[in-house]
Formats: C-alpha cells, structure tokens, sequence
C-alpha cells in the first residue's frame, strides 16, 4: 500500500484477492524457492535432488489448485503480486524441466498453469505483458548460455540423471 502510487498498481480490489494473490507467492517462496536450486546447482547427491524435484511437482499441483481459471493472470483478471513473484521462476521450470529433465510437459496436468504462463509469455499489448515477455526472453537466453556453456555437466546434474532415481513426472 505504501507504494501504491509507484508503477503499476498489482494491488487487487477485495481483500479476499490480496490474501489469495499472498498466499500463492508464500506457498512458492516457502516450499519451492528454496529448492529450485535442484534443477541448476550442485546438489550433495542424487537422491536428494530427485527428492528435491518431486517437491517441486507436489507444489507445481498445490498452485494448480489455487491458480484462477477465469484468468488471464493468476489470481484472475488483474495482475498481481503472484504473478510478479511466480512467472520468473516458472521460465526456469518449464526450460530445465523439459530440456534437462525430460519431462514431455512441464505443465503435464495443469492446464490452468500452462494456460497462465503461455499467456504471460507473449505480451498481449498491456504494459504489465510486455514487462513479463521481456522477463521471460531474458531468463530465456540466459537459460540457452547456461545450457551451451555446460552448466548442467559443470554442477553434476547430467551425472546425477544417470543414477536411478526418478526425474520425469508424471
């Protein structure tokens, strides 16, 4: 509310909105954020990076319940905090876990999840689609350097997916 004045206003206009738009970037920061590391750093095994990724796919079905299905934004018709808070990190789940993971479909059973991504990939016009077509083209290109450059043999991903664990849900 302090800042409400600056940029663009991602306040929601019942409280009801903004506890759901809080919730969903808490969800997110609490359980997923500090784990994500799994897909792009050095891990002490295997097992606790697979580990690590079934958690992200439990709470990747947690947000799909809580996404809106009216859309176009997470939590429905307006942006939001959860959209801000969310969107970068799912450029990075969708590139690692289908190109390093070999999951067929990041969003393999999350039809509201997908649709929301798709849908800030692409700028639709508005201002807040062209910032977050921006985000993802930046994470994008970062993601194919770290790719070319071999981060996933530098940090032992590639070594850990020859270990029998499993990587690819469903």
């Amino acid at each position: 509310d302090k800042y409400a004045d600056v940029g663009m206003n991602l306040s929601l206009a019942t409280p009801e909105e903004r506890a759901h738009s809080a919730l969903c970037t808490k969800i997110f920061d609490t359980y997923m954020q500090p784990i994500q590391g799994c897909m792009y750093r050095k891990a002490e095994s295997a097992e606790e990076r697979a580990a690590q990724l079934k958690v992200i796919d439990e709470n990747l079905h947690i947000l799909e319940a809580m996404c809106s299905d009216g859309g176009p934004y997470f939590c429905g018709s307006q942006p939001s905090g959860a959209d801000c808070g969310l969107f970068p990190s799912f450029v990075f789940f969708q590139f690692m876990l289908e190109e390093q993971f070999g999951w067929a479909d990041a969003f393999y059973d999350k039809p509201l999840l997908k649709k929301w991504y798709n849908y800030l990939k692409k700028s639709d016009g508005s201002e807040f689609t062209k910032c977050t077509e921006r985000v993802y083209g930046e994470i994008f290109d970062a993601l194919k350097d770290w790719e070319s450059n071999g981060r996933w043999e530098v940090q032992g991903i590639k070594a850990h997916l020859q270990e029998d664990f499993k990587w690819v849900y469903p």
